[in-house]
């Protein structure tokens, strides 16, 4: 994902650079050769006049009741929050961009041949052919192939059927309404044992929506703990595609040695299996030579005498003592289905639970969570075996605990910078205090539209953590501006919103409809990047607002109510604000 991502930051930051030096060498240029003696029109100027004075009304009336007004963000704050952790907007993290194709991995009993492969296929592309002709643009059969995301099966037990469709403008329903639909049709097929609908999208590869691990000692009890998950996650609404990778393949002939009655008569494990072996691999008895060569000569049984179970009963056994006992005296034998594959994770045999979760009906999220508290029941009945959870509900915790991270360090580096620019400890943390309001517009907007908490749209929030403190950058710069020009307390915050209120409009407006298109789908809607443009759009306008009236506030709660409150206690004198008459006007100051 980070790989698939970095494309972003690094275009950005090579952008934003290029925009530093052109500011610096090639825009004053331009404002010299393009500036001209006129002054601002008239009615632009009306226009500037009437916004700026509504401004001022409203910031004082917000100043007289800053606590309140601070209290009822930080409520809609918290309630956005809770939004998020009750579950009111779906989440999934790896939401991109759908293509018009499907496949269809066919798995038949092991042993399967390639006709019955292809009979099975057959059946499936009958039941495709139903489809409406307006949606479906080809249908391409293999039998004996299998494609997954990281390899191809060649075994004439599998098979492969891709599905193109039409271009989604001009077919009405979505590929998942098709899939849903197509599953439907072929659930009641006979002979395979799995039939997997493998839906493609743009952007990494995506993984499993479940996907749970079992580990431990005997197969026996994996099987047992993996079908279990299995039957549980078949009673979930909304998941398909339940399968296990533990599966049963050919017939083995299996033989268990009675360890008590070998000893008796003085064997062991190893040496009846070295006699079974013997018996049909053969043993070297003596060497035969001929000149300079050597030949081996080998002992075994006559094939024509070990061609069935009871055959291989009455192999004799031979004793330390030198007598000869048929097999089935000391073990006992069993034809019993082997596995095609034992696969083992740290050292442990283990088995992997998938499945797949139907976006309409419940989300991949809660039916992990779910599963968890079942596993811990499970576990508890089978001790000595872990069920670790991969899939997609690992990347998401990993995926937010990396992001967590990075979102920490890019505050960091943002204090470091603010930090010596202001000269304070305190002032940086003023201005990041913009950064987590705008989450409000961004969740707002997930609100509205209805679109899941994805990986960009938390892109889109760390994004935003650099682009919000902008217009906050610019307000406390000319408060503190006018502070040392000895402008008081309540001036100097009123007179640095009129005289920004401009600039910071048009900053955030520059921003704002520099990602409108791509938000809104204009000349071309991306799954993929429309909800990161969308975060950035919905954040950065709650954030101007926030800007333009809560920082002031937090401003003259922490700098000045908390401030002089701490003077006091330290027993400092605090001086009487100086009345506002009395006060340098800032509106005479020209404005850059």
């Amino acid at each position: 994902m980070g790989k698939f991502l970095r494309v972003v930051p690094v275009v950005v930051c090579l952008a934003l650079a290029a925009s530093l030096f052109e500011a610096f060498f090639i825009l004053p240029s331009h404002v010299a050769e393009w500036s001209g003696s006129g002054g601002q029109s008239p009615l632009r100027h009306r226009l500037i006049s009437i916004l700026r004075n509504r401004y001022t009304k409203i910031l004082t009336y917000v100043l007289k009741r800053r606590y309140v007004f601070t209290g009822s963000v930080l409520s809609v704050f918290a309630g956005c929050v809770v939004i998020i952790a009750v579950g009111i907007i779906d989440v999934d993290l790896f939401s991109m961009e759908e293509i018009s194709q499907f496949n269809i991995n066919v798995t038949m009993p092991e042993g399967s041949n390639l006709e019955a492969t292809n009979s099975v296929l057959s059946q499936i592309g009958e039941k495709l052919a139903l489809l409406p002709e307006n949606e479906v643009a080809a249908i391409v059969k293999n039998a004996g192939l299998l494609i997954t995301h990281n390899e191809w099966i060649f075994n004439t037990a599998v098979g492969h059927i891709m599905v193109d469709l039409v271009e989604k403008t001009d077919r009405e329903r979505s590929v998942d309404e098709i899939i849903r639909d197509c599953r439907k049709k072929v659930v009641d097929i006979p002979g395979p044992l799995n039939i997997e609908f493998k839906k493609l999208r743009g952007g990494p590869p995506r993984p499993k929506a479940v996907e749970v691990k079992i580990q431990g000692k005997y197969l026996s009890r994996i099987k047992d703990i993996s079908e279990e998950i299995k039957e549980y996650l078949k009673k979930i609404p909304g998941v398909y595609g339940v399968q296990n990778d533990l599966n049963y393949g050919k017939k083995d002939l299996k033989i268990y040695v009675d360890e008590d009655m070998a000893a008796l008569y003085g064997l062991d494990i190893s040496r009846v299996a070295s006699s079974i072996r013997n018996a049909f691999e053969g043993k070297v008895a003596t060497v035969y030579r001929e000149g300079d060569e050597e030949v081996d000569v080998i002992v075994k049984y006559d094939p024509e005498y070990v061609e069935s179970v009871q055959d291989i009963e009455h192999l004799k056994i031979t004793t330390p003592q030198g007598d000869l006992i048929p097999l089935h005296n000391v073990a006992r034998i069993k034809i019993e289905p082997g596995y095609t594959k034992i696969r083992h994770f740290k050292l442990d045999r283990a088995a992997t639970v998938s499945a797949d979760v139907d976006k309409a009906v419940n989300t991949a999220v809660k039916v992990n969570q779910q599963l968890q508290k079942e596993a811990k029941k499970i576990i508890r009945r089978n001790p000595g075996y872990t069920v670790r959870f991969e899939g997609m509900f690992k990347d998401i915790k990993e995926q937010f605990s990396s992001l967590g991270q990075l979102f920490l360090l890019g505050l960091f580096l943002i204090y470091i910078i603010l930090g010596a620019q202001f000269k304070s400890y305190i002032q940086p943390f003023i201005i990041l205090f913009a950064i987590p309001f705008t989450f409000i517009g961004a969740i707002s907007s997930l609100v509205i539209t209805g679109k899941p908490f994805s990986m960009v749209v938390l892109y889109g929030f760390i994004g935003l953590a650099g682009i919000a403190v902008n217009d906050a950058i610019v307000m406390l710069s000319f408060i503190n501006s006018a502070r040392k020009k000895g402008v008081g307390r309540w001036r100097s915050i009123v007179e640095a919103g009129r005289l920004r209120l401009r600039a910071i409009i048009l900053t955030s407006l520059t921003t704002m409809f520099g990602v409108f298109p791509m938000a809104m789908g204009l000349g071309g809607k991306s799954e993929i990047w429309a909800p990161m443009a969308n975060t950035i759009f919905w954040g950065l306008a709650a954030a101007t607002l926030l800007t333009l009236f809560l920082i002031p506030c937090v401003f003259t709660i922490v700098i000045d109510d908390l401030g002089q409150w701490w003077k006091k206690k330290r027993g400092g004198q605090t001086g009487r604000p100086v009345e506002p008459d009395a006060q340098p006007h800032l509106s005479s100051c020209p404005e850059r």
